[in-house]
């Protein structure tokens, strides 16, 4: 006898189905925001059913994962793991199916992903172009891409602009904003940067530069070269005077001054001019003066203020001084020996020199570059010439002063005529 024994299974679909992030926080339609790059990981649970269902994630209708297993609760989960979300992911539909015969619609759950996103591009849209000083100047610049919208900054030498100088608004995911400047000289070669930053993703800000090219006439200055000590300057020492010179477009035009008169490089003479330098090779003090520097350009042109060059020489006679005295003998005569020199500070000699000898003489008395000598010619041999030599700090005269003494018999005895 045969015994046949039937088992009848009840079909149950699943009952429920639900949707959690990583931290087990239920999600109904949308998810985030996340930050774009972020990781990102989805638990979908399906609870009920008989047979267990079958969980399965997918995407806008293609499926995206079918791996899934039975929990210690019973529950079926599939987790859905993107290792970095990106821009192509926002608001994309992700559903969670859960099915387990065929005989029955699957249930199913679905979110979209909402994220943040940096700007795509920052864009200053000025084209680049040259100004002149006291020209006004716009600034426009554009970002896009950015959720929510970029907030846009101006900067200009390490320093934030100041806001009542910016215009801003948002249209169809483009920021735009605008800025209007005065620069003037000093802000050539200063750069001006747009930045654009998501407010709420770190580390989003992008930036375009705009480059200030301020066209001025020059401004000039003379000064004395690098460890030129303008108070100890003396005769054959070398000096060098630097045209300082600030100007945009560089100047195509320099002139060199001695006393109000154009002056020119001469090498034969020790006078050397190069680029922007006045070199004064073994100076002398035929080069104590005022000197001035002008410079053009295609803006104008500007001059230094005059600087004066102080030389330091030893005394040289001074050349307007009596040079010979007629003397009888016996007679008291004062000689005066008189110098120029920087500085005027000298101490002197006299000396004595005729065809036999050349006697020193102390009987005289100085003060500053000018000296005095009381002499008396008692013989012939006293009679002839008489040197004084002055000395200060930068050192003796090369040449002495030359006073000649002769002899005059017979003053103020008149000749009767016949």
């Amino acid at each position: 006898m045969h015994i046949n024994v039937y088992v009848f299974f009840s079909l149950v679909p699943p009952q429920a189905v639900m949707i959690m992030d990583e931290r087990g926080q239920k999600l109904k339609r949308l998810a985030g925001p996340y930050d774009e790059g972020a990781y990102l990981s989805l638990v979908c649970e399906a609870e009920g059913g008989n047979p267990a269902p079958i969980v399965t994630w997918w995407r806008e209708g293609a499926l995206l994962d079918d791996t899934y297993f039975r929990t210690s609760q019973g529950l079926v989960r599939n987790e859905l793991v993107i290792m970095e979300l990106k821009r192509s992911d926002f608001m994309v539909e992700l559903t969670c199916k859960a099915s387990n015969t065929n005989l029955t619609e699957p249930i199913n759950a679905s979110i979209r992903i909402d994220l943040n996103m940096k700007p795509l591009y920052v864009r200053i849209t000025t084209s680049q172009k040259a100004l002149k000083v006291g020209d006004s100047l716009r600034l426009d610049c554009e970002t896009s891409g950015s959720r929510p919208a970029a907030k846009i900054v101006w900067w200009m030498d390490n320093k934030i602009l100041q806001n009542e100088k910016q215009s801003f608004f948002t249209n169809r995911n483009v920021t735009y904003s605008s800025i209007n400047l005065s620069p003037g000289v000093d802000d050539n070669g200063k750069v001006v940067i747009c930045k654009a930053e998501n407010p709420a993703l770190p580390h989003s800000d992008m930036q375009d530069s705009w480059y200030l090219n301020i066209h001025f006439p020059p401004e000039v200055s003379l000064q004395f070269g690098a460890n030129i000590k303008y108070s100890s300057i003396k005769e054959g020492n070398d000096v060098y005077l630097e045209c300082v010179i600030k100007a945009n477009p560089p100047v195509s035009e320099l002139t060199w001054f001695f006393e109000g008169i154009p002056f020119y490089g001469n090498a034969s003479a020790g006078i050397i001019i190069s680029n922007q330098s006045l070199v004064l090779q073994r100076v002398r003090k035929e080069h104590r003066g005022k000197y001035r520097c002008l410079a053009a350009n295609t803006e104008g042109q500007g001059q230094s203020l005059d600087l004066l060059l102080e030389v330091r020489y030893a005394p040289t006679c001074k050349s307007t001084q009596k040079s010979v005295y007629g003397v009888a003998r016996n007679e008291v005569v004062n000689v005066t020996c008189e110098v120029e020199s920087d500085p005027s500070d000298v101490t002197f000699r006299w000396a004595l020199n005729n065809s036999i000898e050349s006697v020193a003489l102390h009987n005289f008395t100085s003060h500053g570059a000018y000296s005095v000598l009381t002499f008396t010619p008692k013989a012939m041999p006293e009679f002839g010439a008489l040197l004084c030599w002055g000395r200060n700090v930068v050192g003796e005269q090369k040449e002495p002063c030359v006073v000649r003494i002769i002899p005059a018999e017979n003053r103020g005895h008149t000749r009767k005529s016949k």
